[in-house]
């Protein structure tokens, strides 16, 4: 069963992610900072993680820095134990724009919330069969 890092803030869309992965047969593990995930994915290897783009880093002093989650992207790139794991980025529709940006710090893909689940359990599928780079 793929294990899958969910790297999100809102207690809501946790909840929403949860459901629709356990339901689809993933195993999870939970982070809600950068901090966090990155410690997580070092422990537990997972095949895949969604990242939350905005999510803020909790050890900021200025609480609007809300680029924490691509950072944590360019840390786990960098880091030669986890840079193979694919990294989703999970944006708001209207960050669509900023794709560029987001794919150079370095997510594999791109979904919008709100969620289309149907296409992004195409997107989880896609990654989980691709071989390792």
């Amino acid at each position: 069963m793929p294990k899958i890092l969910i790297a999100e803030d809102d207690r809501n869309n946790i909840e929403i992610l949860t459901d629709l992965l356990t339901d689809e047969g993933y195993s999870l593990a939970i982070a809600t900072s950068r901090e966090e995930v990155i410690k997580l994915a070092l422990a537990q290897q997972p095949d895949l993680i969604l990242m939350d783009v905005q999510m803020p880093d909790s050890s900021a002093s200025d609480v609007l820095n809300r680029e924490a989650g691509l950072e944590a992207t360019r840390a786990i790139k960098e880091n030669p134990a986890i840079r193979n794991i694919p990294v989703i980025a999970l944006t708001a529709h209207n960050m669509l724009h900023q794709k560029e940006r987001i794919l150079g710090a370095g997510c594999d893909d791109l979904q919008a919330k709100p969620y289309d689940f149907a296409a992004l359990l195409d997107t989880i599928e896609t990654h989980l069969r691709k071989p390792s780079k």
